[in-house]
């Protein structure tokens, strides 16, 4: 089937529905159900549930979750193997606070040790690749637009969830799943979401600055990367030595929202920060540099190959080859700011 032959909009919220990624099937971008390809003119018929609404209580996601997926090799509902939620736990527990439950665990390991695949709760996802490091995201932090099918994983903020070949059918289901519980969570928090929005709670800059709306800001902008941490998850030792080289700048009182680390042992004090009033940053044997968020409407943002210059100042950053470097990304978020 082409995919000029699908219809054009969505029968549950009657959105205008893109061509479908593969053939077959598409999901909606904005209420996130998977819809059945069918020709011009004819009703698509509904394959996942309608989320549930957001705070998620247990039974209503389980049932949805139970719904969404059905059964499958490989993926978990309560109760978990004993075995297997523990690896989950002792993985993801840092984001698995107290009371929030593994709701599906899907197993990526060949002898079952739940040590590599995803988590999904009632707070979000996370999830632990092959010699990746563990990642985490809230429902109301995944941005549904960056959901999509890479034929052996999900694509998610810049970053991948990985899922065998042999699990095919699961990973079709896990996108739309994303775009539904992420789109549901962000329509509760629609004051806080977007470059626009957030940056309108911040009272011109001239008051405190909303810390949960510039968190949400940075990581709509940035989305995930290996070198990147997002407050609460900043290493203790990375952002101390941080805020040691940026100490002439930094009040001890001003939190660290971002942190980029431009080392290559993990040290934390070249590379940038972000936090409610400034970015500031050091590259390696070079003067440390900050500009405040009022200050950025002075300075031009450029994006040389591999580099970004504030003004003629480098930024450090690594070498990305992924599909939207994390230098462009910067730079997106950069403008937004000296734009207001």
């Amino acid at each position: 089937m082409r995919s000029e032959d699908f219809t054009a909009r969505c029968p549950g919220c009657d959105g205008e529905l893109p061509p479908a990624p593969t053939e077959g099937w598409a999901f909606c971008p904005r209420c996130g159900r998977e819809l059945l390809g069918a020709p011009r003119g004819t009703e698509l018929a509904r394959v996942t549930p309608p989320a549930p609404r957001f705070p998620f209580e247990r039974e209503a996601l389980l049932a949805y979750l139970r719904e969404a997926f059905g059964a499958a090799a490989d993926l978990y509902f309560p109760p978990l193997p004993a075995r297997k939620e523990r690896s989950v736990r002792a993985l993801h527990g840092a984001f698995l606070e107290e009371g929030d439950e593994p709701l599906l665990v899907y197993d990526d390991t060949v002898f079952g040790s739940a040590r590599e695949g995803f988590v999904l709760s009632a707070r979000g996802v996370c999830w632990k690749n092959l010699l990746e490091r563990p990642e985490a995201l809230r429902w109301q932090d995944l941005d549904p637009s960056t959901v999509g099918d890479l034929k052996s994983a999900v694509s998610v903020m810049a970053a991948k969830i990985d899922v065998l070949p042999s699990h095919e059918a699961l990973r079709v289901r896990l996108a739309p799943v994303l775009v539904a519980l992420a789109t549901a969570a962000r329509r509760r928090e629609a004051p806080f979401r977007g470059a626009g929005s957030a940056l309108g709670v911040l009272a011109g800059f001239g008051g405190a600055p909303d810390v949960d709306a510039m968190l949400a800001l940075f990581r709509d902008h940035l989305q995930l990367h290996p070198e990147l941490s997002y407050r609460p998850k900043i290493p203790p030792r990375k952002e101390s030595n941080a805020r040691a080289v940026h100490a002439a700048v930094l009040p001890e009182d001003e939190p660290l929202l971002a942190l980029y680390d431009a080392t290559l042992f993990g040290a934390g004090d070249d590379g940038w920060i972000l936090t409610p009033r400034r970015i500031a940053w050091r590259a390696f044997l070079q003067a440390p540099g900050a500009v405040t968020w009022p200050e950025l409407k002075e300075v031009q943002v450029k994006v040389q190959e591999d580099k970004l210059l504030l003004g003629e100042l480098p930024v450090p950053l690594l070498v990305d080859s992924s599909a939207l470097p994390i230098q462009q990304r910067l730079a997106r978020l950069l403008r937004a700011l000296g734009a207001r």
